[in-house]
């Protein structure tokens, strides 16, 4: 029995290398700029459901805080392997004050203090709740984006890689 020996470039292997080293920024980059997309869709969304809820003399009723809260967070690993990054709310959400605990006189006459978070918010514009009809954002911007994210996420890393492997 014969063996074959191949020896790859040594100009391969350093690129091989790099790209090796260089995959968790890559990986990083593609979900930053996939994500970017979903949320730019998710915060025009979150304008058009906010307008409706416009005063008769043309005037908002919207503070700005939910749409000035709706971001991306970093990439993370994920439980399942690989990598994750979410398009969601930052917290707290503060009164005209800037506290950000809210308290309220229970029937009993005490009084409860708690987090009125921005999720709190959206959560009930997504879903509605009783005598509020939703006005649902955020599953439509996933909807129109996924094909795209997809898509700029392919190209990113393909981008990233080329840079690589040109050198």
């Amino acid at each position: 029995m014969s063996t074959v020996t191949i020896k790859l470039p040594d100009e391969f292997m350093n690129q091989l290398s790099e790209f090796d080293s260089q995959l968790e920024n890559i990986f990083e980059k593609s979900l930053e700029d996939g994500a970017e997309i979903a949320c730019e869709q998710a915060k025009a969304n979150l304008g058009v459901a906010l307008a409706s809820f416009a005063l008769s003399d043309g005037t908002s009723r919207s503070t700005g805080q939910l749409k000035g809260a709706l971001g991306t967070s970093p990439v993370k690993p994920s439980e399942l392997g690989g990598y994750d990054i979410r398009v969601g709310f930052a917290e707290p959400r503060k009164k005209k004050s800037g506290a950000t605990t809210y308290s309220k006189k229970l029937k009993s006459g005490k009084i409860s203090n708690y987090e009125y978070t921005n999720e709190m918010v959206s959560n009930i514009l997504e879903y509605g709740k009783k005598g509020q009809a939703a006005k649902p954002f955020m599953k439509p911007a996933e909807d129109a984006t996924k094909a795209k994210v997809k898509a700029k996420m392919e190209e990113t890393f393909k981008a990233e890689a080329e840079k690589i492997f040109k050198k």
